[in-house]
């Protein structure tokens, strides 16, 4: 029998190295490595959910602002893919820090997007005053 495809198909997070050898003797190995993909983050500063929703800062104040990543399943994800890469749209309204941290600089409003590793996005806007 002569197969030229082969289908895995992933249990779980980790990693696996699967090899295949050939009747004559050839083989071939690959790495895998296996994460929880991102179905939902959830934004919140404090205990208030500010995801797609405007938060109010007041000038020179700071916030943090955490994030939740979960799976289809709603399990948290902690395979990697629930790091977040932190962007504003504005950093003379307001800054963010690598660990979510908002510094409201001067009056305006804006878009916080928080990314997760495996891309996903979501939004929130932040006005200062």
């Amino acid at each position: 029998m002569c197969y030229s495809s082969l289908t895995i198909v992933a249990k779980g997070n980790g990693k696996a190295t699967i090899t295949v050898k050939t009747a004559d003797g050839k083989k071939a190995t690959v790495k895998v490595t296996v994460k929880q993909a991102t179905k939902k983050v959830v934004l919140k500063v404090g205990k208030k959910v500010v995801t797609g929703k405007t938060y109010t800062l007041k000038e020179g104040k700071k916030a943090t602002v955490k994030a939740t990543v979960t799976d289809a399943k709603g399990k948290k994800v902690t395979s990697g893919n629930q790091k977040i890469k932190w962007t504003t749209s504005n950093k003379k309204v307001a800054t963010i820090s690598k660990s979510g941290k908002i510094t409201a600089k001067k009056a305006g409003t804006v878009k916080i997007t928080a990314k997760t590793a495996d891309g996903k996005k979501v939004t929130f806007k932040v006005k200062v005053k």
